[in-house]
């Protein structure tokens, strides 16, 4: 017998504030969103490991079929419309969320097709199979990057197969921050059809096994992979997350006595007198703001926090109180106004809107 038995309807609306400010200039920004995730799409990328399958924090070390410890992040995921901020990785090239196995068994036998609740639930397969770092070959997870840019990296380098210890699978699974996107790496992949009937899968589900997409192809089965890479983005659907940036924005002058119009594509930068200026960002429709004490820094980067989930149209307003210059206006009381009107009618993930 093989082995023993090893015993929000929040939304956060994050925006990196940098563009040149006018006094009560208007803005209408173009609100590119992604993250949100309740359904999912895969497709495949190309193939460009965006890091090393070497290097990183050891798991499962000596150690066959087994979850790691719980494992923290320092940020939110989404995942199935949940928001997590721990994991656990299991030697057979899983990612879970479901923390209830850390430390305990993670299942090396399946036959089952995603989604199933007899495979691990709530889980990140890439790819899943019978592997055994005991006989040779390394498990390790990695964090990277600053915020808000920073990935979560699963990584398996040269790891054997069990009962086929002359084959070996190199691979690594990556969760990016705010975008929530998913991403698989398969360097080698080769098929063991004498042990497991080979079973292997490329894909994901959700806490009750009823819901997931696993790649073309990629589902439970003997198949071979070498250098090819998966993508998995979420759909459009309530979630306890989302990062908003702004794809471009047209600033109107209407006090300063010029049509100074220009439109800024990529970031938003604020020119202001950092050590005497407030900034408040309130949410329209729920009307939550946050204030921003002096001492500024460029860019300011601000979040909203406990913002509800709404269809309708929405507006972030920013008021800037201080000392700042336009042209003979110099102390102005009360604060500008500014508002970003966001252009969609009905939200939605992974597209400009």
């Amino acid at each position: 017998m093989k082995k023993l038995n090893y015993v929000l309807q929040i939304v956060i609306i994050s925006i990196f504030v940098m563009i040149t400010i006018n006094l009560n200039a208007q803005k209408t920004a173009i609100v590119l969103q992604t993250g949100r995730t309740n359904t999912y799409t895969v497709f495949s990328i190309p193939y460009n490991p965006p890091f090393p399958f070497t290097g990183g924090t050891p798991v499962s070390v000596n150690t066959d079929d087994v979850y790691s410890g719980v494992i923290t992040l320092p940020f939110n995921f989404c995942f199935y419309g949940q928001e997590y901020n721990q994991v656990i990785v299991g030697s057979n090239g899983v990612i879970s969320f479901d923390l209830t196995n850390a430390g305990g068994y993670c299942p090396w036998s399946f036959s089952d097709f995603v989604p199933s609740n007899a495979l691990p639930l709530n889980s990140i397969f890439g790819a899943y199979l019978d592997i055994d770092p005991v006989t040779c070959g390394n498990l390790y997870y990695d964090i990277t990057g600053t915020s808000p840019n920073r990935k979560f990296v699963f990584k398996c380098n040269q790891v054997c197969y069990f009962s086929c210890s002359s084959l070996q699978t190199s691979q690594e699974i990556v969760l990016y921050e705010g975008s929530n996107v998913i991403e698989v790496y398969i360097e080698d992949h080769p098929a063991c059809t004498g042990w497991n009937s080979g079973n292997a899968i490329i894909g994901i589900q959700d806490a009750t096994g009823t819901t997931g997409v696993a790649a073309p192809d990629r589902n439970t089965g003997p198949w071979t992979a070498y250098n090819e890479a998966w993508r998995f983005t979420g759909s459009p659907d309530a979630c306890n997350s989302q990062t908003c940036q702004f794809d471009s924005i047209t600033i109107q002058n209407q006090t300063c006595g010029t049509d100074n119009e220009f439109t800024l594509n990529g970031s938003i930068y604020f020119s202001i007198s950092p050590d005497s200026s407030t900034l408040i960002v309130t949410d329209q429709i729920s009307g939550i703001s946050q204030t921003i004490q002096p001492p500024l820094t460029n860019p300011i980067n601000f979040t909203i926090n406990n913002i509800p989930f709404s269809t309708q149209p929405n507006s972030i307003n920013i008021s800037l109180m201080g000392l700042y210059n336009c042209y003979s206006i110099i102390n102005y009381n009360p604060p500008a106004l500014v508002t970003l009107n966001s252009s969609f009618a009905n939200p939605s993930c992974g597209a400009s809107n």
